[in-house]
């Protein structure tokens, strides 16, 4: 009988205060480029899109009322992956 399939554990997330200042730090001092008007994906990231993204993360900022990463249940497992050889 095989090995039963891994069961995904329950962990918490933790990234070291001084890491997540320096995000906000260098979120806050980033220079945003000009986009051309209606380029939208066309040119890579809409530039409007991201800009709303990091303005409404605030990178864990505890005064937010945004929701974190914290505020979410995290999962692990173990992930096996069986080898093949290709032949083409």
């Amino acid at each position: 009988m095989p090995d039963a399939p891994p069961r995904p554990e329950p962990f918490a997330p933790q990234t070291a205060p001084a890491a997540l200042e320096d995000l906000r730090a260098r979120l806050r001092a980033t220079r945003w480029p000009d986009a051309p008007e209606e380029a939208g994906w066309s040119l890579g990231t809409d530039l409007a899109y991201l800009r709303e993204l990091v303005a409404y993360q605030k990178v864990g900022d505890s005064s937010s009322s945004v929701p974190s990463a914290r505020d979410y249940v995290s999962l692990e497992t173990l992930i096996r992956v069986a080898q093949r050889r290709l032949s083409i």
